[in-house]
């Protein structure tokens, strides 16, 4: 009996959420891809998974079956620590993907991973 509770035991042990591979491009409505991007996907069950688009735009990664919100950033954005005098009166950075983007609350994008059928297009403005 002990046997049998052991190995319902280790035959769940590890199981998580049914992954989907999820292939798409980010770009804005003018049709520019939006290469260096951050895509990020929040998904109801399992853990975030987050990968940077290619220099077209393009993305592939595994992701938990279901619904997934999803979040955009743009890593040209990022801040930077280098304080010298070159850095601090540089141009400023040119938001490419707004702020509102990059949250998986404020962005309105989602995904019912598992149920595309096409490549996922994330269109942001």
């Amino acid at each position: 009996m002990a046997f049998i509770g052991l190995t319902l035991f280790l035959a769940g042990y590890g199981l998580g959420p049914r992954m989907a591979s999820v292939s798409g491009e980010v770009k804005k409505a003018s049709g520019e891809m939006m290469g260096g991007a951050t895509v990020v996907f929040y998904p109801a069950e399992g853990e975030t998974v987050s990968f940077k688009t290619d220099d077209k735009g393009q993305f592939q990664l595994n992701v938990p079956v279901g619904l997934a919100k999803i979040a955009v950033m743009d890593d040209k954005e990022a801040t930077s620590l280098d304080m010298s005098p070159a850095a601090v009166n540089a141009k400023p950075k040119v938001v490419r993907i707004k702020p509102k983007y990059g949250t998986p609350e404020s962005s309105g994008l989602t995904c019912n991973v598992g149920q595309q059928k096409d490549k996922l297009v994330l269109v942001v403005d």
